[in-house]
């Protein structure tokens, strides 16, 4: 009895060790995986969305760019100096965004704002506080104003108003469509046109 005891103590203890091993090669890989993530966030954060899409954590980032494509075209590219990542409502917090719109004839349209909220999964855009547009033939100003991806709209339901070098709108409403580049403007609109003399 004895003999036999002796004889499971030591395949037992193996197997615990094993056990043991396993747990710890385990833990280490987990820890690598970690840091290659942290470092990949850190050194190109221009993959936030993708990165949203795998994780529910909040995450603080500088320095970051993102990059809106379709059939291999660029539509819009965003930076900023720093952003908050917030996994559970899948949205990114930007401070002070810079977005500038590729449009179809070779044209861009600029937009900054105080703030702005990033929709990973969708690429829509919120964006919040002197919010302005620039155009070559004009610049908008808002509070806020949103862009929806899927149809390159973009729409303000709050007052808006739009100076050009020989008109200017006001509108309480407003929607511009950047495929078609065309605008229209909703509510009270008071418009004027500046008549330049030539003598």
């Amino acid at each position: 009895m004895n003999d036999a005891g002796q004889r499971k103590r030591p395949k037992r203890r193996g197997k615990l060790r094993l056990a043991l091993v396993g747990v710890i090669l385990a833990t280490l890989i987990v820890v690598v995986a970690i840091f290659i993530g942290y470092r990949r966030l850190s050194v190109d954060p221009g993959n936030t969305a993708a990165i949203l899409k795998k994780t529910r954590a909040d995450i603080a980032l500088q320095q970051i760019r993102h990059t809106a494509t379709r059939d291999g075209r660029d539509e819009w590219t965003l930076t900023a100096k720093s952003a908050q990542v917030l996994g559970k409502k899948n949205r990114t917090v930007i401070d002070s965004p810079s977005v500038v719109f590729f449009l179809n004839d070779g044209g861009k349209v600029y937009l900054t704002a105080k703030k702005g909220i990033l929709m990973p999964e969708t690429n829509d855009l919120e964006a919040v506080g002197d919010v302005t547009v620039t155009h070559e033939d004009y610049v908008m100003k808002t509070e806020r104003l949103r862009y929806e991806h899927q149809n390159r709209v973009i729409y303000s339901k709050d007052p808006v108003t739009i100076e050009g070098k020989r008109f200017s709108v006001v509108a309480d409403r407003m929607v511009y469509d950047l495929n078609s580049q065309t605008s229209t403007f909703k509510g009270n609109v008071e418009s004027s046109i500046h008549d330049t003399l030539s003598l």
